[in-house]
C-alpha cells in the first residue's frame, strides 16, 4: 500500500511554507558536507541541554553527531539557504540502521536539526516531507520518527507514525 499524506491534498497555497519555500533548497548532502552539518545539529539540539542530565547530553550529543556524520546506511537531507547548510535529517530506509524499535518494512528518520536563526519556515516540516516522499520510493510500509528519551523528566516522544494513510501527530 502506497503511504499518502494528508498534506498532499490539503495544501494551502497561501501558508506560511509556502511564502518561504524559495528561500531554501533541500537535497541529498554530500559526504564533505556531513561533518558541518553534524556541527549544525548539534548546535541546534544544543537548545535541549538545559533539560538533560549531563549524561544524558553526553550521550544524546554523540548520537547527534554521529549520526548525521556517518554516511554507511543512510541518506542525509539538507536544506539550504543561499548555499548555506541551516537544517538537516538522517533518514534510514525499510530495515537500514540500527533502531529495533521500528519493524524491519518501515523507514524512519533521526536527529532533524534546523539552525535557530531559521525555525518557523517550514524548513524542519520540508525536511521530514523529503523522508516521507523516499520512504514512498523505498516502498517503505511506514515511517517513524526516532526520538531521543533522554530528556528528564522522560518526556512524551514525538512520534509519526504512517499506515496505509499518512497519519502526522
Amino acid at each position: 500500500m502506497a503511504l499518502k499524506s494528508a498534506m498532499d491534498e490539503n495544501r494551502n497555497p497561501n501558508s506560511r511554507d509556502e511564502v518561504y519555500r524559495h528561500i531554501y533548497k533541500i537535497r541529498t548532502a554530500r559526504d564533505e558536507e556531513r561533518e558541518f552539518a553534524a556541527d549544525n545539529a548539534l548546535k541546534a539540539f544544543s537548545r535541549l541541554r538545559p533539560i538533560l542530565s549531563e549524561d544524558g547530553w553526553d550521550e544524546m550529543s554523540t548520537s547527534v553527531f554521529k549520526s548525521t556524520r556517518q554516511p554507511v546506511g543512510n541518506t542525509l537531507f539538507v536544506a539550504l539557504v543561499e548555499g548555506n547548510i541551516v537544517g538537516s535529517v538522517v533518514y534510514n530506509g525499510p530495515g537500514v540502521g540500527s533502531q529495533n524499535i521500528f519493524p524491519a518494512d518501515w523507514a524512519f528518520l533521526r536527529t532533524l536539526a534546523v539552525d535557530s536563526a531559521h525555525t518557523g519556515k517550514g524548513i524542519g516540516k520540508a525536511l521530514t516531507l523529503e523522508c516521507i516522499k523516499r520512504a514512498r520510493g523505498d516502498s517503505a510500509a511506514s515511517i517513524g520518527l526516532y526520538a531521543a528519551d533522554k530528556i528528564s523528566p522522560p518526556a512524551t516522544s514525538i512520534s509519526i507514525w504512517i499506515s496505509g494513510n499518512l497519519a502526522i501527530r
